[in-house]
Parts: structure tokens; sequence; C-alpha cells
């Protein structure tokens, strides 16, 4: 078994920007397969699982109400993509790949206007040319010839193509495999299995020694090794007991089944793929904590950590391939209505339902999230608190004077002021306490190295006071704009008393839902550990010591005042738009508004100035396929996100 020597590459021979070389790996599917997909019942079953459920959930097109598009030509397409492989076969091969080599490729076979088909294209065969053009990453492919060779193939251009790859920090331009991170695991296993074969066969080691006072000559050692062989040969005279002779001593030298105890190591091993995988055990057999109850549940689980994850990737990937052909508004999703692990009890729902209910939410938002079929009624649309429940009217004129009992009126804000407010906190208390931090991961870091352990786990240790600080800045930002939201020229907002347990809960779910927080100080982790290996790997061919390494990574700006500040300004200002979106909702707004601050120089944000949408709608997408929610929306490109100054107002129809 050589699944780690054979695939083990460094991500750092690479090559620099520019290069004509093709970024590729030896870590290949063909081994893939070979060491760990079929020598691993584990990683089959891992695999298996993922691959045969993930494909069941069809990629689908659909609107920015959520609602989904059958009739699309790319909703037809990704529900039939190749013209002799079914849905299915496809989607299986392509999470085999993802999961086995941690790259997928797909080619578009275009039509006259549109993509009539998909081709899949193994990964063994493909490998992205890395640009000298900063605005790109890939700037075409080649391919291996049948002499083992690497061309240029005009055939695959990055219009084309669709490369979908598990994140590897270290390099970019590939993905990094679930079985490369558990291969000396694989391994370890596979070598067992081997062991415990020979060991039923012919016990794997030699089992006893018979010595004799007396020299033997070479006629009486063959009579007596074929007595022995006689004596045992075959299953039914395994451990029978024999008689040599006189002055004939035997001497045990294999282990028993208790001290080598293979079955419980396994089980270790066992558990340790699924982990990775991100499969429970329980779905693969593992019957020593089965039950029905926690079997359903497992499954739950798995489609939450794992399967949906892993179709939201995809999806997203789908939505900027097919940019240009899915309409403004539209995105690649997938749907999850005929999956019965994910589909949700109807009283479990109603139970959820009135607990929204109770707190205030309004009836449309909770028809809309849980499905609930539901017509709409004059009034649905506000949230029912005490006051309204006691006011409430049925007719167009009783909702006009519902809406007046719970806005007040509050000055109009203007950029200046919007800008100082945000400053105040971000370059202030947000900047100090994340400049503590970063100070202190450096100090950590610098000592790892000193002490010749992994600067990137020290640097990891982190991760949870990051998350806690970035928690607390984002909540108490979101509700400290919340209180002034600005609803159009007449300036009103919700008499705080009223909204704000409302806006703490649509605040709370908002976060929720989109895991802003997570996705967040994942993207700042990513950054550091990216950054930290790239300059141990330049280090190590220029053969730098401790004190250059050092003043290499200080130089990144890594653990520095700038780059604090840059992440308390992007975090705060995020926090500001979820706070003013969460509070404008309440006080039941129909449009949001663009304003750009007087420091904005973006052409695409002073391009947006001044824009309206209805409340659900995105902006228009000036830098990315996909346009913001929001100032500071964590799902738009970075160069649309960072240093973002500008804000939001709203207006009620």
């Amino acid at each position: 078994m050589k699944i780690v020597k054979r695939n083990l590459s460094s991500s750092f021979d690479a090559v620099g920007v520019g290069s004509d070389d093709p970024i590729w790996t030896d870590w290949t599917v063909a081994n893939a397969v070979k060491d760990g997909y079929k020598a691993s019942g584990w990683v089959y079953k891992a695999v298996s699982l993922i691959s045969r459920n993930a494909a069941n959930a069809p990629f689908v097109v659909k609107n920015k109400d959520n609602e989904v598009q059958w009739e699309h030509p790319i909703t037809k397409l990704l529900l039939k993509p190749h013209p002799t492989m079914n849905r299915i076969q496809f989607y299986e091969l392509l999470f085999q790949w993802l999961e086995l080599a941690g790259n997928a490729y797909i080619k578009k076979a275009d039509g006259a206007k549109i993509t009539k088909e998909l081709w899949p294209v193994s990964p063994d065969r493909m490998a992205p040319k890395e640009s000298s053009d900063n605005s790109l990453m890939v700037d075409g492919y080649k391919t291996l010839n049948d002499n083992g060779a690497w061309e240029d193939n005009p055939d695959f251009t990055i219009e084309n193509m669709i490369h979908i790859a598990l994140t590897n920090p270290a390099q970019p331009l590939l993905g990094i495999a679930p079985l490369q991170a558990v291969a000396k695991t694989v391994d370890a296993d596979v070598a067992q299995q081997g062991w415990n074969a020979s060991a039923m066969q012919n016990r794997g080691v030699v089992e006893g020694v018979f010595t004799f006072k007396t020299p033997l000559d070479k006629i009486q050692s063959t009579s007596i090794v074929k007595r022995i062989m006689d004596k045992f040969s075959g299953g039914a005279n395994a451990r029978k007991p024999l008689v040599i002779g006189s002055d004939a001593t035997y001497t045990r030298l294999s282990l028993t089944a208790a001290e080598m105890d293979f079955l419980n190591s396994r089980k270790f091993n066992r558990d340790e793929i699924f982990v990775v995988f991100g499969v429970p055990p329980q779905l693969a057999g593992a019957m020593e904590s089965s039950t029905f109850n926690n079997y359903s549940e497992s499954m739950r689980i798995f489609w939450d950590i794992t399967l949906i994850p892993l179709l939201k990737m995809v999806a997203t990937q789908f939505t900027n391939a097919f940019a240009d052909q899915l309409g403004e508004g539209y995105y690649v999703s997938y749907d999850l209505s005929d999956i019965d692990a994910v589909r949700e009890n109807e009283s479990d729902k109603a139970v959820v339902a009135k607990s929204y209910y109770d707190i205030g939410i309004p009836v449309m938002q909770i028809n809309e999230k849980f499905e609930l079929g539901f017509e709409e009624y004059i009034g649905w649309d506000l949230p029912f608190n005490g006051l309204q429940k006691q006011t409430a009217s049925t007719d167009k004129k009783g909702d006009e004077e519902e809406r007046k009992l719970v806005l007040i009126p509050v000055e109009e804000r203007d950029a200046k002021k919007e800008a100082e407010s945000r400053r105040k906190i971000s370059d202030g208390p947000a900047q100090s306490a994340y400049e503590d931090l970063l100070k202190r991961q450096g100090e950590a870091v610098f000592g790892a190295l000193k002490r010749n352990e992994s600067p990137v786990d020290a640097a990891k240790a982190f991760h949870d006071e990051l998350v806690d600080l970035t928690r607390n800045v984002i909540v108490g930002v979101a509700m400290k704009f919340a209180e002034t939201t600005v609803v159009d020229q007449r300036g009103q907002k919700l008499d705080f008393e009223n909204r704000g347990n409302i806006e703490e809960e649509l605040i709370g779910e908002f976060l929720l839902e989109e895991q802003v927080i997570l996705q967040d100080v994942s993207a700042i982790d990513n950054t550091t550990t990216k950054i930290i290996m790239e300059q141990i790997s330049d280090a190590s061919e220029k053969g730098f010591d401790y004190n250059e390494l050092r003043k290499a990574l200080e130089d990144t700006g890594l653990f520095s005042p700038e780059r604090a500040l840059r992440i308390a300004r992007t975090e705060v200002g995020t926090a500001a738009s979820i706070g003013q979106l969460a509070s404008a909702t309440v006080a039941g707004a129909d449009y949001k508004m663009w304003e750009t601050s007087g420091t904005e120089t973006r052409p695409a944000h002073v391009a947006r100035s001044g824009e309206e949408v209805k409340m659900d709608e995105r902006f228009s997408a000036q830098i990315s396929a996909v346009g913001p929610r929001f100032p500071l929306d964590p799902q738009i490109d970075v160069a649309d996100r960072v240093n973002c100054d500008c804000f939001m107002t709203f207006r009620v129809d």
C-alpha cells in the first residue's frame, strides 16, 4: 500500500505567476481509486454515501423569490446534462471526483446561444494554467496527451470550462480531497486488513519453533516438516497437538489475537475516516451505536453538515458559470423537496411557526419560510405585537391607521453623518480589539517558529476568540444601527420599546441562516494560514533563518494595525447594513436605496448611487455576476465589499 508515498506532493511545487506550465499534482483519481476507494471498504462507503445522496438533489434555477423555474433552459440542462449519462450518473461521478481528487472539470458544449450539453472531464487529464493577468487566476488549460506530456488545448478555455474544487488554502487553483487528509489512516487500515488476511492463511508470522538437543540430518528434517504439514494442512486440523519425539522443545513466537486486537483498532480507523469525509458512522453500519432514531437523526445531520454545504458550493459555481445565460435575478440552487431526510414534519413546522408568530414575525414571512400555503390578506406583512393585535383592522383604512400607530418621526441621515457613525466604532474600539488579537496571534506564531512547532496550529488556536470578538462586534453594531434606520423622507421608525425584541430576532435569524460570522472568520483564518504557508515555503527555498522569516512575515502586514483596521471596517459596515435592513423590514419598508458616501471612489459604487430596488431584491451587479443585497454583503466579491462606506435608506410605498 503506497497511497501516501505515491501521492505525496507539495502544493508549492506549482509554477510561478505567468508560467506556461500547468498547475498540477501527482494526486490522481486513478491512484485514489486503486489505493483508497477500492482498497478500503470505509472509503468506498463514505464516498458512496456522499455521491449517491447528493446526486439525488437536482440542481435547478430559482428566481429572486426562491421559486424553482422548471422551464428555464438552464434548469432543463442541469436535469439532463449529458446525452448518454442520466442525471444521477453524471452528478455521482462529479461528487466522487471531488471526494477522491478534490477537483471536477465540466466542459460546456455550446449551442447557438445557450449551453446544450455538459461533458465531464477527468481531473487526471486536465490542469489549469496560472494567469499573468492580476485580474484573472486562470487563463487556460492544458491536457495530458497519450504520451504523458502536457500540451495546450484550444478546446478548453476559461469560457467553456467549469472547474469545481474543494478549497485548498495553499494552492487556490487546485482543490484538496478529503481522501488526502485521511490517507495515512487509510494506509494503516488497509495494511491491517492485509495482516489479518495473512494471519488467517498462515498466522502472519512463524507460529513457533521446534528445537532438538541432537542434530538432524536432511532426511530427518524433511520428514518432520512433512509430518507437521500433513497434520496441520487445512482448516479442520488447525491447532491440533503434534507429538514429534524425544528431546523436542516447542517455543511459541506469534502474538495472540487479544494481543494484536485488530478489531478495535480498525474501529478507530473507521471513525476517523468517516469524520474526515463528514459521514456519521451510524449511516455506514456502525451497529454498536445504531438505533432507528439515531440513524434518522444522523441522516439529518449528514445533510446539514456535509451534503447541503457541498450542494451550495457546486450551485454557486454553476451560477457563476452560467451568469450570462441565467438572466437578472436568477441563480442556480438545488431542490430538496423529495429528500425525506430534510423534509420537516408538519406538526413540528406548525410549532416552530407559532413561536415565530408569538414573537412578532409577520405571517407573510412565516408563510414564505415554511411554505405553509396561506393566501395573502390585509396586514399579513405587519409584525403582530400586542399593540397591533388590539388595533388591527381588516379594511385598507384600518391598515393605514395601524402603520401610523407604530411609526414615529426621526431625523433623516446624510452621508457624512453615516460615515462618521461607522468610523467612530470601526476606527476606535473595534480596531483596538482586532489589533490586540492579531498582535497576540503574531507573537504565538513567532514563538512556535522559534520552537520548531507548527505556526499554523499556533494561529488556529485563536479561532474561538476571533469568533467571539466578531460576534460581539456584528451583533452590537447591528442593534445600534437598527435604532436609527431612516424610512423615506418622513423619517419614520418603530418605537424601540415595541420593536427591540423583533429586530433582535430578525438580526439573529439572519446571522444564523447566512452564517455571516463563521464565514467571515473562516475567510480571515484562511488568509492567515495561506500567507504563513507561502512565506515558510519561500523561506525554505531561500534558506532564511528564523529572524529573516519573521521579518518576511511581518512585512506581509498579517498581524499589523492596518489589517486590524481593514477587518474592523468590514465587520462594522456589514453589521450596520444588517441592522438597518432588519429595522426597515419591521417598519414595513417596501424599497431600499443605495447611498454612496463622499469618500467612496469605486466606479461600481458610484454607479449604484441612488439606485432603488424592492426589499427582497439585489442591487445591480457591477463587479461580479451577482449584485449585493446591501452594502458589504458577505455574498459578493471581495473587491466589491472591503472598505465600502456606502449605506441604505428606505421607503414605504
